[in-house]
């Protein structure tokens, strides 16, 4: 890769923050996703019975998962069907914070998840139907689509977004309004619920 020798000349002059740099941002991410995690469990909370983990970047669990009580659970109650909070693949930044901050193209995202014991795919269906399953699942759907939701080549179906660096910086380490786009998507995803839920169920009744 090719620097502009303007950046190379900046590097140069802030060395010390460069090297205070991974500290620095490690101390941010774990702020960021503190907020980001507790923002998720207050909006979930205001659904009727709902259950999650917050724990993404921030505690042992290491994720962020959440789904309406009545969905199925494997014997050890582990829900096989759920939300969550994960990130797009673009560009494959390293950190956490260049994730959620949207760079190179990448974005933090809500996905739709089923747990491979629900679906029994080794067992019943390729891959590649499985895939095509999904994909026909989304374009019978196209509110979904409407309303921002994306689908990977793989059959997940997300909701991306990122969050602007200048609001992160300007309302750090409170964030407040920064988090807009998090609440925007919560929304979306609340709102189209009904499409992944009326799934489940049909889904689940059938096996």
């Amino acid at each position: 890769m090719n620097y502009s020798d303007e950046l190379c000349q900046l590097v140069i002059k802030n060395m010390e923050i460069i090297e205070e740099a991974p500290n620095v941002v490690e101390h941010v991410e774990k702020r960021l996703f503190t907020a980001i995690n507790e923002h998720i469990k207050q909006r979930v909370s205001t659904q009727e019975k709902w259950k999650g983990c917050y724990e993404l970047n921030t505690g042992e669990e290491d994720q962020t998962t959440f789904a309406p009580l009545e969905w199925p659970k494997d014997e050890d109650r582990t829900y096989l069907a759920y939300y969550t909070l994960f990130y797009t693949e673009d560009g494959e930044p390293y950190k956490w914070l260049s994730i959620a901050t949207g760079t190179y193209g990448s974005a933090l995202r809500l996905q739709f998840m089923l747990k491979k014991q629900f679906t029994d795919l080794s067992a019943k269906v390729s891959i590649k139907e499985y895939r095509k399953y999904f994909h026909d699942f989304y374009n019978v759907n196209p509110a979904l689509a409407e309303a921002g939701f994306q689908i990977t080549k793989d059959g997940i179906i997300y909701l991306p977004f990122a969050f602007d660096a200048s609001k992160l910086a300007e309302e750090y380490p409170s964030f407040a309004e920064a988090l807009e786009p998090l609440d925007n998507a919560l929304k979306t995803l609340f709102k189209e619920h009904y499409i992944f839920d009326s799934f489940i169920k049909s889904f689940y009744s059938a096996k």
